[in-house]
């Protein structure tokens, strides 16, 4: 049996409400230093890919890192992503007809990106 498969069965079979809030403590702790883990990856040339961000059609948005102010940073989008999010008709990202590629105004937090490459 494997560690997630033993993890699993304990949480469907035995654990307690105490249990299961320490889990979800736990839980919380590991995706918050994940995040971290992430976002000191994002380096300004590095690919990367969008994730956990609201509106929802932003997500899995790809392109180059432009530069990087605090803690966030500007993606200039692939010409896939330029399309998908052309066709979004957002009003906050209008990306013109004809354009490859559309950097976004707006700065995406480093937390929120996961780097594809470097």
């Amino acid at each position: 049996m494997t560690a997630i498969t033993a993890v699993t069965t304990f949480i469907l079979t035995e654990a307690t409400d105490t249990d299961l809030q320490r889990l979800d403590t736990a839980m919380r702790d590991r995706r918050k230093a994940l995040a971290e883990i992430r976002a000191a990856a994002v380096v300004v040339g590095a690919a990367a890919t969008t994730r956990n961000l609201s509106p929802k059609y932003m997500n899995g948005l790809s392109g180059t890192v432009e530069s990087i102010q605090g803690k966030v940073a500007y993606l200039k989008l692939d010409e896939h992503s330029t399309e998908e999010l052309r066709a979004q008709y957002s009003r906050r990202f209008p990306v013109p007809d004809g354009v490859k590629t559309y950097s976004l105004p707006a700065g995406i937090p480093l937390t929120c990106l996961t780097v594809t490459a470097s």
